[in-house]
């Protein structure tokens, strides 16, 4: 009975020392983890605050280049004013010309008489209000959108279409594929841009990163295809597609250059 007693002592202590085993190796590999989803969200922060400021800097270029577009739709008018005012001299010239010779026949009296007449240039140029108010209209719908999707992530959303465009906005999805079709963009690649950004700016970062660490143990980093998926794409290949179509090369051949 004693015998008994002591191996049950023993297989419970044994238990107890694996319960405990177990326990302290499930602890260490649970503060791993945290610890790499900590220098993970240290790296993320980091970048969308880059991103973010980046996004910002090329806001205010393109208000920059809108307000410069501005100006430069008023050069045709005043060129075909300034044209204008030239014929009108020319014929002013031309006129007073005439009124020189007729002049100098009279007084000899040799020549019949030539009759004077000054008429300006009847061409006027007549902007066109319609066409300047439509392309400042749809600027200023390109760039409602861009911080609609800034804002509310919609590119993170690998499905997003007109609609989550029209959610966010708060613009009819009509309203919204007819002023993309006039401007001869597609929704799909408008959102591949704003992801394909995002993913270029994580991996430099990323490539940098590599390139400080010289004690040769770096942490636990994110993948492409996770920075892919990050980023609004289903699958890194979206992600390869995408820059294929807007850069014209692949990614490995893109990253060697930035």
């Amino acid at each position: 009975m004693e015998t008994v007693d002591n191996s049950v002592i023993i297989l419970m202590f044994v238990l107890a020392t694996l319960s405990l085993f177990f326990f302290i190796l499930y602890l260490v590999k649970y503060l791993i983890q945290k610890r790499q989803l900590k220098a993970k969200n240290r790296r993320l922060f980091a970048l969308t605050d880059e991103r973010n400021a980046l996004r910002k800097n090329e806001l205010l270029l393109r208000d920059q280049l809108c307000e410069k577009e501005d100006l430069l739709s008023d050069v045709p008018d005043k060129i075909a004013s300034l044209e204008k005012q030239l014929e009108d001299a020319n014929a002013l010239t031309q006129a007073t010309t005439l009124a020189y010779r007729q002049a100098y026949k009279e007084a000899l009296g040799v020549l019949p008489d030539v009759e004077v007449n000054f008429t300006p240039s009847p061409r006027e140029h007549t902007p066109a209000p319609v066409q300047t108010d439509r392309q400042r209209e749809l600027r200023a719908f390109i760039r409602k959108i861009d911080d609609c999707v800034l804002v509310s992530m919609v590119h993170h959303r690998p499905s997003a279409g007109r609609n989550e465009l029209s959610e966010a906005s708060g613009i009819d999805r009509r309203t919204i594929e007819a002023n993309f079709k006039e401007l001869g963009l597609d929704i799909v690649e408008y959102l591949d841009r704003f992801r394909v950004d995002e993913a270029l700016v994580k991996l430099t970062a990323l490539k940098n990163s590599e390139k400080k660490n010289s004690e040769g143990v770096p942490e636990e980093e994110d993948t492409t295809a996770e920075i892919a998926q990050l980023c609004g794409f289903d699958k890194e290949s979206g992600l390869n597609k995408a820059i294929k179509r807007l850069y014209g090369m692949s990614l490995d051949e893109l990253m060697d250059i930035l």
